[in-house]
């Protein structure tokens, strides 16, 4: 039950650092967009 405990507790996180690089890997897409649009380049 423990080791079950831990694992998921494994996946959480996992599933939370992939959610936030999925952001800013988007977010920072975007922001380099806008920069290419503003000074058209």
């Amino acid at each position: 039950m423990k080791t079950r405990k831990i694992f998921s507790l494994y996946y959480n996180v996992k599933n939370l650092i992939l959610y936030v690089f999925n952001l800013l890997n988007y977010s920072i897409k975007k922001f380099s967009f806008n920069l290419s649009t503003k000074y058209n380049y």
